[in-house]
């Protein structure tokens, strides 16, 4: 399984993030101390580093830093605040964002660098329960190494589709 040699790193410490976690432990896809979480409210972070051994960034630079998959999991109304904190230092070239903030077009993510692959991701409530299914969306800078990554993923919450 290639998704297990990943590190996941999540921006955002929500209730998305909490199910996204719940989803992958439970089918056993990673080890914890490959995912990381990164969030303002330390409190939040503790609780998902108590219910599932996930380390805590000390920031959103370290998690991206330190994650292979970046997860951008906050509110769309802070979504521009997190890319323009990310795009003070170089966005490395190999790393993948995957973003979960409603109406937020993918294009808005490109401005980190030239080629960063992104995919949108729009899972439905009955995620939650391993039952969902999410709509996926990829810019043509995502391999097909990490498109099979994302749908290996995306499988621990259900089922998926790729939208054009």
């Amino acid at each position: 399984m290639a998704l297990d040699e990943k590190t996941i790193a999540f921006i955002g410490a929500g209730h998305i993030t909490s199910i996204l976690l719940n989803n992958l432990v439970k089918a056993g896809n990673l080890q914890t101390h490959r995912l990381i979480a990164s969030d303002p409210n330390r409190d939040k972070l503790q609780q998902l580093h108590d219910n599932y051994g996930i380390v805590m960034a000390k920031d959103n630079p370290e998690a991206v830093e330190k994650g292979d998959f970046i997860f951008i999991n906050v509110r769309p109304q802070v979504v521009g605040e997190v890319i323009d904190e990310l795009s003070r230092k170089q966005f490395p070239k190999n790393k993948l964002i995957v973003t979960l903030a409603a109406g937020i077009p993918i294009h808005a993510y490109e401005s980190l660098g030239d080629n960063i692959p992104v995919v949108r991701a729009l899972p439905n409530p009955p995620s939650q329960i391993g039952m969902g299914i999410a709509a996926l969306a990829f810019n043509p800078f995502v391999t097909d190494k990490q498109k099979g990554d994302i749908f290996e993923f995306f499988a621990s919450l259900g089922e998926y589709i790729v939208l054009r």
